[in-house]
């Protein structure tokens, strides 16, 4: 990446404005840098707003010291109150930008104040789509489940979200908005068409990673992963997926155990097999192909 291609905060403030006047206009964030284009620009983005805001959430700045502290510990009373977090970081983007105008995307990326909102959203739509029913009793190891399919359906949309990032002008607000931005995948997305079942698929590797599985499957373990997703055999979706072992290994072993102690749930993640379980839940199962039906389809 040479100087001159990394995006001017001016140039990126100038692409981050809302239009005049569209049906959907109040649903970007307009104080959270980038949001207002990956909105307009970055369909599955877009998908899991309009759903979140369908399932009743709203978007709150007002935080708490517990979240700034460590968000994990304040995020189950945020979500359980329908909010999602979001951090009003625009103002000091144009601050910067109007004291320096040369200024680029990389001066101040590194202490750059993120917003997870995309991510958090996606634990909304998923909780309020793979929680059990009022009549329906739920284990401890069935929690650790949900959670976990939680956390992985966040991450395949992350992966998936990146296919509509064309220039690394997108890359930047991308980056300003996820955890995760992987420039790398981008050929392999677009070969990979996102359907529902190559999005289950690749979910389910995120949730074989997140309980701390290794990358090597054997045949007969890849045969089962495409028997679950529906998805056909396909290399370029194989190689796509094996980015999920690639999750921050601290985040895996030390951030995760944390927050199912937090919770008085069990952390024995090795001794699991998570397709096997979900193979035989038929009900939960059902359910997460529901909720990847809500934002996985190309348009």
């Amino acid at each position: 990446m040479s100087d001159s291609e990394i995006p001017l905060l001016q140039s990126l403030l100038s692409k981050d404005m809302p239009p005049s006047k569209t049906a959907d206009q109040g649903k970007a964030l307009q104080q959270v840098f980038g949001d207002v284009y990956l909105y307009q620009n970055f369909h599955l983005f877009r998908n899991v707003r309009n759903t979140a805001l369908a399932m009743g959430y709203r978007y709150t700045n007002d935080r708490g010291d517990d979240y700034e502290a460590l968000p994990f510990t304040k995020l189950e009373d945020l979500l359980g109150a329908k909010t999602i977090p979001i951090v009003h970081n625009r103002l000091a983007v144009e601050t910067v930008a109007a004291k320096v105008p040369d200024a680029t995307w990389l001066d101040i990326a590194d202490g750059f104040r993120r917003c997870f909102a995309f991510h958090e959203s996606c634990h909304a739509i998923a909780r309020e789509t793979l929680r059990p029913s009022t009549h329906e009793r739920e284990s401890t190891q069935e929690r650790v489940l949900r959670v976990m399919l939680e956390e992985s359906f966040a991450n395949t949309c992350e992966l998936f979200g990146m296919r509509d990032c064309q220039d690394l002008l997108g890359l930047a607000f991308y980056e300003a908005n996820s955890y995760t931005a992987l420039w790398e995948t981008k050929d392999l997305l677009d070969e990979v068409a996102m359907t529902s079942p190559t999005f289950l698929f690749v979910l389910l590797n995120y949730l074989r990673a997140n309980f701390l599985a290794a990358l090597e499957l054997e045949s007969d373990e890849t045969a089962r992963l495409y028997r679950l997703s529906g998805a056909k055999p396909h290399a370029p979706l194989e190689e796509l997926a094996s980015f999920a072992y690639t999750l921050d290994e601290n985040f895996r072993h030390t951030t995760s155990r944390l927050h199912l102690r937090l919770h008085g749930l069990p952390t024995d993640l090795e001794s699991r097999d998570p397709i096997q379980e979900l193979a035989t839940k038929p009900a939960l199962l059902t359910r997460l192909k529901n909720l990847v039906d809500l934002v996985a389809n190309d348009p």
